[in-house]
C-alpha cells in the first residue's frame, strides 16, 4: 500500500504498517488513541496561555502512562495478596523487600508522625515499593507474568 506518510500522520495513523493487518486491529485503535489524545491535549493547550490541568509535554505525557501503570500494578497485586491471604497478605511479600518497605515508611513517619494510619492498607504500603519491587513480589509469589501483561494491555 503506497500512502504518503504525511496522509497519514494528517489523520493521526500510526505510522507501522503491522498495525494496518487485520488481526492487529486493538493495537492499532490503541495507538492511534494516543495520538489522537496526544494532539488533543496539545491543541487545548494552544488556545490558552494559562497553565492547564492537563499534561501537555510528552516528558509529561510519559510519566503520567507510567504512575497509571504503577498505579494499576500496585492495584492489581495488592488486590492479588489480598485473595490469596486476607488480613496476612502482607507476609507474602518476601521479608528482604519488607524491611525495604517499611524502612522507607519508618523514615516517612519520622518527618510526619500523623500521617501513622495511612499505611495501615496493604495497598497503602505497597505505594513505598519502587517500580522494580513489584516484579520481585509477583515472582516471589509464584505468580505469572499474565498479571503484568493484563495491566499493559489496558
Amino acid at each position: 500500500m503506497d500512502i504518503d506518510i504525511s496522509r497519514l500522520k494528517a489523520q493521526y495513523v500510526p505510522n507501522k504498517p503491522e498495525l494496518w493487518e487485520l488481526e492487529h486491529f486493538e493495537e492499532f485503535t490503541l495507538e492511534r488513541r494516543t495520538l489522537l489524545a496526544d494532539a488533543i491535549n496539545h491543541m487545548l493547550q494552544s488556545l490558552s496561555e494559562t497553565p492547564s490541568l492537563w499534561v501537555v509535554s510528552d516528558l509529561q505525557l510519559l510519566e503520567t502512562r507510567v504512575n497509571i501503570i504503577e498505579r494499576q500494578m500496585r492495584e492489581l497485586i495488592a488486590r492479588r495478596l489480598y485473595d490469596a491471604r486476607a488480613d496476612e497478605a502482607w507476609d507474602l511479600i518476601p521479608r528482604e523487600l519488607r524491611n525495604s518497605i517499611q524502612g522507607r515508611i519508618d523514615k516517612q513517619l519520622s518527618e510526619l508522625p500523623f500521617e501513622a494510619q495511612e499505611f495501615e492498607t496493604l495497598e497503602k504500603r505497597l505505594e513505598k515499593c519502587q517500580f522494580s519491587d513489584y516484579l520481585k513480589i509477583v515472582r516471589s509469589i509464584g505468580c505469572c507474568l499474565k498479571w503484568i501483561l493484563a495491566i499493559l494491555k489496558y
